[in-house]
């Protein structure tokens, strides 16, 4: 296995499509991530009332889950499907599934924001725009993530 960054451009369009939605979530991700550390009570954002929902008193741990899950693990994601890179502590995980470990973690990551929205849902609700949208993006992922072509380019 090695990295494969010469046919990049010749990636199935739906690898394309993935690798926006995942560069959007990351945007949004990384956007969220900035409201909620530098506005920890909520005062700023208007989610002040928020966290009396919630199980924390402040907003740095969905800060940082924003800022690690839903920014840095889908650039990560990005540059695996379109250069599939050769990290060998990923091998075992290629070999487990038959699939690019990118292509496991996008899956993966389509699955954990589908669970963080239920989650926050029981606590907050499910009506502000943003959670509409990250659902829209959670299942475009995983839809893209099954299209027969994008499981063909990702197969080891």
């Amino acid at each position: 296995m090695r990295s494969d960054r010469s046919t990049a451009a010749r990636r199935p369009v739906s690898v394309w499509l993935l690798s926006v939605v995942l560069v959007i979530l990351a945007l949004g991700g990384l956007s969220g991530a900035w409201m909620f550390l530098t506005h920890t009570d909520g005062r700023g954002i208007g989610m002040q009332g928020a966290l009396t929902k919630l199980l924390v008193s402040n907003f740095v741990l969905p800060g940082v889950f924003l800022l690690l899950v839903m920014c840095f693990v889908p650039t990560l994601l990005v540059v695996g499907l379109l250069a599939r890179p050769d990290w060998r502590w990923l091998d075992p995980l290629s070999r487990a599934t038959g699939m690019h470990w990118s292509w496991v973690g996008t899956v993966a990551l389509g699955v954990v924001i589908v669970i963080w929205l239920g989650v926050q849902s029981l606590y907050m609700g499910f009506s502000a725009a943003a959670q509409y949208f990250t659902a829209a993006l959670g299942l475009a992922i995983i839809a893209f993530a099954l299209v027969p072509s994008t499981r063909r380019a990702m197969r080891e």
